[in-house]
């Protein structure tokens, strides 16, 4: 029976640093969606909100329209902004 032996820690040591290069890459990119997309959309969106409650209502008609927008945030704008910040948060936690 013939019998031969295979050095492979060379091989090891290129796949390792291979696989290290791709985990850098992907958490690059889930700190870019997570800084850059992600978290900028949430801030604008509240910083959209704010804007406009801090306008004035100058007739009966500007106040209705600002209690709609009001029940449209405290029933459908809220809980998708509480969405991609909880999902932002879960990001996070993956990363760090």
């Amino acid at each position: 029976m013939s019998m031969f032996l295979v050095e492979c820690g060379d091989l090891n040591e290129k796949l390792v640093t291979i696989c290290e290069e791709l985990i850098k890459k992907i958490l690059k990119k889930i700190e870019d969606y997570v800084f850059v997309e992600q978290a900028l959309k949430v801030s604008s969106d509240v910083r959209t909100m704010t804007t406009k409650f801090q306008d004035k209502a100058d007739s009966s008609k500007d106040l209705v329209d600002f209690e709609d927008y009001l029940e449209d945030i405290k029933n459908q704008q809220r809980q998708t902004i509480l969405n991609q910040y909880y999902d932002l948060i879960e990001w996070l936690m993956m990363l760090y």
